[in-house]
C-alpha cells in the first residue's frame, strides 16, 4: 500500500527553508548542506547539565590524576561532538530521504536529541527502510572515527584529555548507534521493523500498528528500567529515562494514530467533511463594528473577510487584541485582515487528509472553495467527528 502523497503549500516549504540567525523555536539556526538546523532551548539546557555532569563526576571518576580545567576540556569536546554527531545522523537520514523523494529541509536538535521533519513519509518500503538505516550506519562511522583520531593521539602522546575525550567520544556514538536500533517506533530501529513488514504484508497501515504496539511496550519497558533505577539510588537518571520512555511510548502512539486516520480518510472529500454556510466578515466594517455584528453572535474565532464575494484575508479575535481600542471605531478590516495564502485554502474535491495535516500543524481553520465561492470551513472537531463516525460505522475500514 502507498502512502498518498500530502497537499503542502508551497508556502510552508518556503517558511521552513528561511535562514535566520536565530531560530524562533530555539537559540540558534543555521544552514548545512542545503538543511536549516534549528538548535532548540532544550538541546542547550541539556547539553549544559551533560558537560558539568561529565566534568564534575563521570571523567574525575574515570580517568582520575587530572587538574579540573582538564575534565572541562574534555567535557566541551565531549558536548560538542555529540551535538555535531546527532546533526550528521540526521542528515544521513536526510541525504538518503532526498535522494529517494521525500523532502526534508528541516532538522532540530531539542531536548531528546534531534529529529529530520520529513515533509511526507516514505512511499515506499524500501525507502523508509533505506533512511532508517543510514543513520545508525553514520554512528558507527563515526565511532569508527573517533576511535581512530583517539589512538593517534594517544600514540602521539598527545595531551592526554583530547585522547580520552574522542575515546568517550566514540564509545558515545556507538551507544547512540545501538539506542536508535531500538525496535521502538518512530525511532530508526522501529522504522526498519515497519519496512520489514510493510516488505511483508504489503500494508502500510498493519505495518504501522505492529511497529507502533511494539514502541509503545519499549516505552513502557524503559520506564519501569527508569522507575527501578531511581529506587535504586541513581535519582537523576532515573527520573531521564523515565522521560524517554514516555516519550517514545506516546510518539509511538501518537504516530499510529495519524497513520489511521490517513487510512481512514482515503477516499473523502473536504466537502464530506466541512461546515458549509460559513459567516465571513465584510472587508469594508470598522473593527468596531466587527466586534458587535459578528464576533460576539456566532461563535467562531476566526473569520473569512470578503469583499463583494471575493475572500481577500482571515480575522481572528487574537489579532483584534494586538490593535489598541481607541482605533477600533476608524480602523477597517480590510487594513487589518491576513492575507490569504495556499496552505489556508482548499477546494471541495480535494482529500480531506490536506486539510488534516493542515490543521494538525496548528495553522488555523481552512476555507473551502468552490470554484471562486466561498463554499465552506474545515475545522479540527469537523474531521475529529467524522473519523469517530466512520469507526464506529465503517470498522472494517480501519
Amino acid at each position: 500500500m502507498e502512502m498518498p502523497e500530502l497537499q503542502w503549500s508551497k508556502n510552508a516549504e518556503l517558511t521552513a527553508m528561511k535562514t535566520s540567525t536565530r531560530s524562533p523555536s530555539g537559540i540558534l539556526s543555521f544552514r548545512l548542506f542545503g538543511v536549516t538546523i534549528d538548535v532548540n532551548l532544550g538541546w542547550a539546557i541539556v547539553a549544559l547539565l551533560i558537560a558539568t555532569s561529565l566534568a564534575s563526576g563521570v571523567f574525575p571518576t574515570l580517568y582520575r590524576g587530572m587538574p579540573p580545567a582538564a575534565y572541562w576540556v574534555m567535557a566541551v569536546i565531549v558536548v560538542v561532538g555529540l551535538g555535531a554527531s546527532i546533526i550528521l545522523h540526521e542528515l544521513a537520514h536526510t541525504v538518503v530521504g532526498r535522494a529517494l523523494g521525500v523532502p526534508i529541509h528541516h532538522i532540530t536538535l531539542f531536548v531528546f536529541g534531534g529529529v529530520s521533519q520529513m515533509e511526507q513519509e516514505p512511499r515506499t518500503a524500501r525507502t523508509e527502510l533505506a533512511m532508517a538505516i543510514a543513520g545508525p550506519l553514520l554512528s558507527v562511522f563515526l565511532g569508527l572515527l573517533f576511535g581512530f583520531v583517539a589512538e593517534l593521539l594517544h600514540r602521539a602522546r598527545a595531551a592526554s584529555a583530547p585522547a580520552d575525550a574522542f575515546a568517550y567520544l566514540a564509545t558515545l556514538n556507538f551507544v547512540l548507534a545501538a539506542f536508535n536500533m531500538m525496535p521502538a517506533f518512530p525511532m530508526d530501529g522501529g522504522r526498519v521493523l515497519r519496512s520489514l513488514v510493510w516488505i511483508v504484508s504489503r500494508r502500510l497501515d498493519r505495518a504501522t500498528s505492529v511497529a507502533a504496539m511494539v514502541g509503545q511496550v519499549f516505552g513502557m519497558i524503559i520506564v519501569a528500567l527508569g522507575i527501578a533505577s531511581a529506587f535504586g539510588g541513581q535519582i537523576v537518571g532515573g527520573f531521564w529515562w523515565v522521560l524517554i520512555g514516555l516519550f517514545i511510548h506516546f510518539a509511538a502512539r501518537s504516530s499510529q494514530t495519524q497513520v489511521q486516520a490517513q487510512h481512514l480518510l482515503s477516499g473523502v472529500t473536504v466537502a464530506a467533511v466541512m461546515t458549509a454556510n460559513v459567516d465571513a466578515a465584510p472587508a469594508d466594517i470598522t473593527i468596531a463594528e466587527f466586534v458587535e455584528r459578528c464576533l460576539f453572535v456566532a461563535p467562531h474565532r476566526t473569520y473569512p473577510v470578503v469583499r463583494s464575494e471575493q475572500w481577500i484575508g482571515t480575522i481572528s479575535a487574537e489579532d483584534l487584541l494586538r490593535i489598541p481600542r481607541d482605533q477600533w471605531p476608524t480602523t477597517l478590516l480590510s487594513d487589518v485582515c491576513t492575507p490569504p495564502s495556499d496552505a489556508s485554502a482548499i477546494t471541495v474535491s480535494d482529500d480531506a487528509w490536506s486539510a488534516y495535516e493542515h490543521l494538525l500543524r496548528g495553522a488555523g481553520p481552512v476555507f473551502v472553495f468552490d470554484g471562486d465561492k466561498l463554499a465552506g470551513v474545515v475545522t479540527l472537531h469537523n474531521i475529529q467527528e467524522r473519523l469517530r463516525l466512520i469507526q464506529q460505522f465503517a470498522s472494517d475500514r480501519a
